[in-house]
């Protein structure tokens, strides 16, 4: 079935100056318009991919987790759906401070802050657990679960940075706009697609293990 991209709800753009300010696109006021036009992105952005190679890798994936039905995300994707509520000009500000990139550890107050805000305040995402270095007297929060899949036939691998959603909590919040229907169409094409892949690696250590262990270039869902 081919689909469409959809459009977005308005939206009132402004500067990003502060990571604080993501607190007020979940605001009451502003919550279910965030959360639809940031699907709408992430489903548009996976349109254009399957487009260009009808065997891309959906971004938006079904999980099995006990108790409620969950998609996950790839969470740069999330974030660059998000920045899109920012001006043109200050959009890679505001990715820079949240996105996954390298030694992102070292600056990890800004992610951190927006997983907080959509786990326990909003509970729209599942909490990951506190990752804990080997031989090591501390714990590292996580505001993402590292996953590797691999192709069935051995040939190609990536890891993802999840995001798990609950669909129960994000259909609720979204489910007075009148296109709804249609995203949750649109996102059920991705996240219900069969793929050649399987997930071969799960968590921090695994995946780095995985990695060492097929000596393969580590290649991330979508680098920012």
């Amino acid at each position: 079935m081919e689909i469409k991209t959809m459009e977005y709800l308005p939206r009132e753009v402004v500067d990003y100056k502060d990571p604080l300010q993501v607190a007020t696109l979940f605001s009451k006021s502003m919550l279910s318009h965030t959360l639809y036009n940031l699907f709408v992105e992430a489903v548009n952005f996976n349109i254009k991919d399957e487009q260009k190679d009808g065997n891309s890798f959906p971004m938006i994936l079904r999980v099995s987790v006990a108790g409620y039905d969950a998609i996950n995300i790839e969470y740069n994707l999330f974030i660059l759906a998000l920045s899109k509520n920012f001006s043109p000009q200050t959009q890679r500000d505001f990715i820079l401070d949240f996105a996954v990139r390298e030694g992102i550890r070292e600056r990890m107050k800004a992610p951190l802050f927006l997983c907080k805000l959509l786990e326990d305040y909003l509970g729209l995402v599942a909490g990951g657990k506190p990752y804990m270095p080997k031989n090591k007297a501390f714990v590292l929060s996580s505001f993402y679960r590292p996953i590797v899949y691999e192709r069935i036939d051995g040939k190609e691998a990536r890891q993802m940075a999840a995001l798990t959603i609950k669909l129960d909590v994000l259909f609720d919040i979204i489910g007075d706009i009148p296109t709804a229907g249609t995203l949750v169409e649109n996102m059920e094409h991705f996240y219900n697609r069969y793929i050649d892949f399987e997930q071969v690696a799960f968590g921090a250590s695994k995946c780095r293990e995985y990695w060492l262990r097929t000596k393969n270039h580590k290649v991330v869902m979508l680098k920012i």
